[in-house]
């Protein structure tokens, strides 16, 4: 999308402006699902809200899915726990394997250590120190800033003030489960 709008080579150049979209703030999110569960006699803990929305970032499509899964899930008369958000999470990355796994095939070993070095420490501010290289077994700091910079040309991981993560919450954790 940048390359369309902010490539002077692209028919867009310079016709749109830049938006920054904050996540929407928990607290909207738990009145929101709160009032909409209510609304037909369903309820909802407070608990299941906040983890789905910390453990995917705030990123509204993930919450939203959850939200939305876990509503039809559950009757009328009837409270949505954590546990139940949780399992309603674990669908959500199983069923999203392969699309992951395909996505991993473009890449290069030395960028998926890379990848999954961010992804086990969540937020990174300095990918090529030598505590981050040698914990988690990389090859050097120039080979890191290598990976990297590919990984951010496929927007695997993003830059955001100095610190690295993956961009993609539910890729994240996935990472996490299958290759930690």
């Amino acid at each position: 999308m940048n390359e369309m709008f902010f490539s002077d080579k692209r028919p867009f150049y310079q016709s749109a402006s830049l938006l920054q979209l904050d996540p929407i703030d928990l607290e909207v999110y738990k009145t929101f699902a709160i009032l909409q569960f209510q609304a037909t006699d369903k309820m909802i803990e407070s608990e299941a809200i906040e983890w789905a929305y910390q453990t995917f970032d705030g990123v509204t499509l993930y919450v939203h899915k959850l939200l939305h899964d876990t509503y039809a899930a559950t009757l009328s008369g009837e409270i949505c726990t954590l546990s139940q958000m949780q399992a309603t999470a674990d669908q959500l990355i199983q069923q999203n394997g392969k699309r992951l796994q395909e996505l991993l095939a473009y890449v290069t070993e030395q960028q998926k250590e890379l990848l999954y070095a961010i992804a086990a420490d969540r937020n990174v501010l300095r990918i090529t120190s030598s505590d981050f290289v040698k914990r988690h077994h990389l090859k050097s700091a120039s080979a890191v800033q290598s990976a990297a910079k590919r990984l951010l040309d496929l927007d695997i991981i993003t830059e955001q003030h100095k610190s690295f993560f993956v961009s993609d919450p539910l890729m994240r954790i996935w990472i996490n489960r299958n290759f930690q």
